[in-house]
Parts: C-alpha cells; sequence; structure tokens
C-alpha cells in the first residue's frame, strides 16, 4: 500500500488519522508518518483497514457493493453462518 492509497482509503471509511489509530491501536503520528511515507505501511495495517472498507461496504447493503472484491460476499457469508450448537 502507498501512502495515497492509504490517504485515499482513510477518506472511503471517513476516518481522521487519530480514528485510524485508535482502531489500529498505535499512536496518530505514526499514522501520519505512513500517510508522508516516512515510514513503510506494515502489510497487516493494509489488511486490516482493507477489511475494515470490505466491512463498512458490506454493511451498506447490497446496492452499494459494487466496490467489493471478487468472492468477498461468500466469505462473509460463511464467517457470519451461525456455528453449529449456536442459537
Amino acid at each position: 500500500m502507498t501512502p495515497s492509497q492509504l490517504s485515499r482509503l482513510l477518506r472511503q471509511l471517513q476516518w481522521t488519522p487519530e480514528q485510524a489509530a485508535a482502531y489500529l491501536r498505535v499512536h496518530p503520528r505514526t499514522v501520519n508518518r505512513w500517510r508522508y511515507a516516512e515510514r513503510a505501511i506494515p502489510a497487516p495495517v493494509e489488511v486490516a483497514l482493507l477489511g475494515a472498507r470490505a466491512c463498512q461496504l458490506w454493511e451498506q447493503g447490497p446496492d452499494e457493493n459494487a466496490d467489493l472484491p471478487p468472492g468477498f460476499q461468500r466469505i462473509m457469508d460463511r464467517l457470519l453462518r451461525p456455528t453449529r450448537g449456536s442459537a
């Protein structure tokens, strides 16, 4: 993930750097260092933020899910399916 991709993703999530930092459990300065290319963006951060965006799109409903990656609906359906023995 590039710094510009990170900034775009934060805009899509409608998150400030402070909100992203709270979600990722890092200092807001760390998020800004990623945004301004002072530090490399770790892969787990990319995965976490993309997952947050995918979940946000999922919650908006099927008409808004055009941006979801292929197969995401199947994965979410499987994750959200009740497990055996659960009510």
